[in-house]
């Protein structure tokens, strides 16, 4: 199983695929934008490497679904809204420092 992360991190990008799946199957709350950013930050770039196309898909689910249920228009939810349109512009998350590399 890949890791998101170099040996020391016990995270699988499966478990990380749950986690997120878990949050967004949740009502969206004030620190939902927060939480979300910084999950792609640490681990979108192995997700997207990973999970290719469904991962697209979930991205988009985010932007067009989940992101307009969200009430508050605050800084977190602004900082989501950048991180998923360069991501829309890309096709990629940037690599975090740490992130196995790959082929």
């Amino acid at each position: 199983m890949r890791l998101l992360v170099q040996a020391t991190s016990p995270v699988s990008t499966a478990q990380g695929w749950q986690l997120l799946a878990r949050l967004l199957n949740m009502t969206p709350r004030k620190i939902t934008p927060s939480l979300v950013e910084t999950f792609f930050k640490v681990a979108g770039y192995m997700l997207v490497r990973v999970y290719r196309n469904q991962a697209h898909k979930l991205v988009r689910y985010i932007r067009l679904t989940y992101l307009p249920m969200i009430k508050n228009n605050d800084g977190d939810k602004v900082k989501l809204e950048l991180l998923l349109d360069r991501y829309a512009q890309t096709g990629n998350f940037e690599k975090h420092e740490g992130v196995e590399p790959g082929p």
